[in-house]
C-alpha cells in the first residue's frame, strides 16, 4: 500500500531545502555572474533598510504623538469643564438650555483665532489656545444669562477649575459655598471673642471663625493669630476693600492663598464676598467679567444658519431695533440701501415676515422680526421656515429676534 507522505513543519522545511539546492542546482558556473539573482538581492536588500527606516520613524512619530497628546490634554480638560459647567446653568433658571451646536462652533471660532505663532513652542501654544477657548465660550455663554447670574456662573466655573487643574480641596469649595454652619449651631453656644477684639469682631463673626479653624486644618491657627495680633487683623477687617490685601500672618498662622482669604472673609465680612468671589473668578479665568459684550462681539459668531436673539425687556423693545440699525451702517446694511428690513410681528404681520426674510435671504440683508411673544402659535413655523433658508443662503444674511 502507499504511504502517505508525512505532514508538519519539519516536512516543509525538507521540502524548503530541496528547492534551495533545486535553484542552486540550476545555476550554472559561478553564481557571481548570475546579475538577475544579485539585482534581486539587491533590491531586497534596499527594501529592508527603507523598511527600518521607516519603523524607526513610526516609533518616532508615535513618541511624539502621545507627547503632543498629553500638551494638549490641558486644553481638552478646559473645553469639558466649560460645556458641562454651562450645561448645569438649566439648574439656575430653565431659560438657559445650553446647545452643543452654538458650543462647538464658539470652540472653533476660538481655534480658528488662535493660529501658531513662528517659532512658538507647542507648550506656550497650548496655554495661549486654552485661554482663548475660555475666553470665547464664557462669554457666549454670558451673553445669554441675566445680569444677576452671570457672577454665580462665573464662580462656579472657576470652582470647577480650581479643582481639576489648580488642586483646590473639595472641602474648601463646599466651605465657600455652603459655609460652617451646622444644624444645631448657636451664637450662645459659640466661645466669646477674645477681650482684644470685642471692640469690633461680632459673637456671630468669631463663630464663623472657630468653625473655619474646626473645619480645616489650613485655619487652625486662625483664632490664635486674631488673638495674637488683634490690631493688625482689625484694620484689615475694617479696610475698604479686604479682599485685595494679604491677611496678617501672625500667631503661627502661614500666608493664605487668594481662595483660602476669601473663606476667612465670609466668616470677617461676608457683604464683601460677591466682590472677592469677582476679582478671584476673574483671576482664575484670566478675563475681565464686567467687559462689553455688546452686539458688535455677538455679530462675529453670527451667521446666516446662527440667528441673533434678544430677549428683551418691556422698556427695551424699541431699542432693539435701534441697536441693530445702527450697527448695519457699519456693515452697510440700512433700510435705505434695501438691506435691512425690520417687522414689528402682530395679527397679520406673518405673512410681511415671510416676505422679508426670503427677500433678505437673498440679497444678503439683515431682517428683525420683533416681538414675536405676540405670535407665540406662529413660531413652530418660523422654525421650519429659518430651517429652509439655510440652503443657498447668502453670506451676509443675518436674522435677528427678540
Amino acid at each position: 500500500a502507499d504511504v502517505p507522505a508525512p505532514r508538519g513543519p519539519r516536512c516543509a522545511a525538507a521540502t524548503a531545502d530541496e528547492d534551495e539546492t533545486d535553484d542552486e542546482a540550476d545555476v550554472e558556473g559561478d553564481a557571481l555572474a548570475n546579475e538577475e539573482l544579485i539585482s534581486t538581492l539587491e533590491k531586497a536588500s534596499v527594501t529592508e533598510e527603507e523598511l527600518q527606516a521607516k519603523r524607526a520613524l513610526g516609533d518616532t512619530t508615535q513618541v511624539e504623538l502621545a507627547q503632543a497628546f498629553d500638551v494638549y490634554r490641558g486644553a481638552a480638560r478646559r473645553g469639558a469643564i466649560l460645556h458641562f459647567t454651562s450645561q448645569r446653568l438649566s439648574i439656575i433658571e430653565h431659560a438657559y438650555q445650553g446647545s452643543l451646536t452654538v458650543f462647538r462652533a464658539a470652540l472653533l471660532h476660538a481655534i480658528r483665532q488662535t493660529p501658531t505663532a513662528s517659532g512658538e513652542a507647542l507648550d506656550a501654544r497650548v496655554l495661549r489656545l486654552r485661554d482663548v477657548i475660555t475666553h470665547r465660550v464664557f462669554f457666549t455663554v454670558a451673553r445669554g444669562l441675566f445680569p444677576r447670574h452671570l457672577l454665580l456662573y462665573a464662580t462656579q466655573l472657576a470652582l470647577a477649575i480650581a479643582q481639576k487643574e489648580g488642586g483646590l480641596p473639595a472641602a474648601h469649595a463646599i466651605l465657600l459655598v455652603g459655609g460652617t454652619y451646622r444644624d444645631g449651631d448657636t451664637v450662645d453656644a459659640a466661645p466669646r471673642p477674645p477681650a482684644t477684639a470685642t471692640a469690633w469682631l461680632s459673637d456671630v463673626a468669631w463663630r464663623d471663625v472657630c468653625s473655619l479653624s474646626a473645619a480645616s486644618p489650613t485655619f487652625g491657627a486662625l483664632p490664635a493669630s486674631i488673638k495674637h495680633d488683634a490690631d493688625a487683623w482689625r484694620a484689615w477687617a475694617e479696610h475698604a476693600r479686604p479682599e485685595a490685601e494679604q491677611t496678617p500672618t501672625g500667631g503661627g498662622l502661614a500666608p493664605l492663598s487668594s481662595f483660602e482669604r476669601l473663606l476667612v472673609l465670609r466668616a470677617l465680612r461676608p457683604e464683601r464676598i460677591a466682590f472677592a468671589c469677582s476679582g478671584w473668578a476673574a483671576g482664575v479665568l484670566r478675563l475681565q467679567l464686567d467687559a462689553n459684550i455688546g452686539l458688535e462681539w455677538t455679530l462675529e459668531v453670527a451667521s446666516p444658519h446662527v440667528p441673533v436673539f434678544f430677549l428683551a425687556s418691556a422698556s427695551q423693545r424699541n431699542s432693539v431695533a435701534d441697536t441693530v440699525a445702527r450697527h448695519g451702517e457699519k456693515y452697510g446694511k440700512s433700510e435705505a440701501k434695501g438691506k435691512l428690513m425690520i417687522v414689528s410681528m402682530g395679527q397679520g404681520q406673518q405673512a410681511a415676515a415671510e416676505r422679508a426674510l426670503h427677500l433678505m435671504h437673498g440679497k444678503g440683508g439683515w431682517c428683525v422680526l420683533e416681538n414675536l411673544e405676540l405670535l407665540a402659535n406662529w413660531l413652530l413655523a418660523l422654525v421650519s421656515i429659518l430651517e429652509t433658508l439655510h440652503e443657498g443662503a447668502h453670506k451676509d444674511f443675518r436674522v435677528f429676534l427678540s
